[in-house]
Parts: structure tokens; C-alpha cells; sequence
């Protein structure tokens, strides 16, 4: 089974932890994570959490993944504001 590509917004970057928190901007996508799994061309590892975060209005923000990154140098790749696709 063939994954489309699902796009994301960087809206955290954590470079000593090696996390990435991001809004998935295709609120209409099914997605999963493998070993292969790369976002915005970074390797991820194939765990995924959701943030308890809430919006201005104090409602969940269900859009929101952490993705951790395999590599720490790998960090500098991305930045918070970036269009990045999720790669299965």
C-alpha cells in the first residue's frame, strides 16, 4: 500500500532533544510511521506522540504531532514557519 505525501508545518524545533513538534496542515490525511520514515527529508523514528496543547480559544489542538529526530545534527535541517512532507 502507497502513503501520499502529508504536509506539515514546523512549529518547534528542540536541537538537545531531538524533537520536532509540527501541524499537520491535510487535516483529511491518514498517515503511519516506519523505520524509513523521513519528514521534510530528515530520518524519524517510528513513534509519534500528540502534545496537550489548546488554541486561543482553549480548545484541543488535535493537529499537532511530535516527531523525534533520529540524528541530533539533523536539527539544523528544519525550522520553525517550514513546509515539510512526511515521507512513509
Amino acid at each position: 500500500m502507497a502513503f501520499c505525501p502529508v504536509r506539515f508545518e514546523i512549529e518547534y524545533v528542540n536541537k538537545e532533544y531531538r524533537y520536532v513538534v509540527a501541524r499537520l496542515l491535510d487535516s483529511d490525511s491518514n498517515f503511519s510511521l516506519t523505520e524509513n520514515t523521513t519528514l521534510g527529508g530528515v530520518a524519524i523514528q517510528s513513534t509519534l506522540t500528540m502534545p496537550r496543547s489548546t488554541d486561543k480559544h482553549g480548545n484541543p489542538r488535535l493537529d499537532l504531532f511530535v516527531f523525534r529526530l533520529r540524528r541530533r545534527d539533523d536539527a539544523g535541517e528544519l525550522a520553525e514557519g517550514q513546509m515539510v512532507e512526511l515521507l512513509t
